[in-house]
C-alpha cells in the first residue's frame, strides 16, 4: 500500500470513532435525563399524549368583491369578407392538369447529352466527367 491510501483510511477510522464518541454521548444524556425526572411528570405527559384534542370549527370568511377595469381592444388585423377577384378569371375543371409541365424539360437540361440520361458505372461517368472538364 502506498502511503496516500493508509493516511486516507486512518483519517475515515478516526471520523468512525468520532462519530460512535457523539452518538455514545447524546444516548447516555438522554438516558441520565429520563433518570432523573420524577414519576408524577412522566404520567402526565403519557397522559396529556393520550387525551384527543377538541376538534378545530373553522368560519367562512368572505373576502371583499375585487373590480377590474378593462379597455377591450380592436385586433390590429383588417378582416376580408371574401377572395379578391382576379383577372385571370376560373379555369374550367377539365383543363386542371399537370402534364404538359411534367413532360417539358427544364431550360438548364437542354445542354446535357442523352448520355448522362442513361444508367451507367462508375467508372465510365468518371471518364465522361473528366473529358468534359477538359
Amino acid at each position: 500500500m502506498t502511503r496516500h491510501t493508509t493516511l486516507h483510511q486512518n483519517k475515515i477510522l478516526i471520523f468512525n470513532i468520532l462519530l460512535l464518541f457523539l452518538f455514545g454521548s447524546v444516548l447516555f444524556a438522554q438516558q441520565q435525563q429520563a433518570k432523573t425526572k420524577p414519576d408524577s411528570t412522566r404520567k402526565a405527559a403519557t397522559e396529556d399524549s393520550v387525551k384527543t384534542p377538541a376538534p378545530v370549527v373553522y368560519e367562512e370568511q368572505i373576502l371583499e368583491t375585487i373590480r377590474i377595469d378593462a379597455v377591450v381592444e380592436k385586433p390590429s388585423v383588417t378582416l376580408i369578407p371574401k377572395r379578391a377577384e382576379t383577372d385571370v378569371g376560373q379555369i374550367p375543371f377539365g383543363n386542371r392538369s399537370f402534364d404538359k409541365e411534367l413532360k417539358s424539360k427544364p431550360d438548364f437540361l437542354s445542354g446535357y447529352s442523352k448520355e448522362l440520361e442513361s444508367p451507367k458505372k462508375a467508372k465510365k461517368l468518371k471518364k465522361l466527367l473528366a473529358k468534359e472538364k477538359k
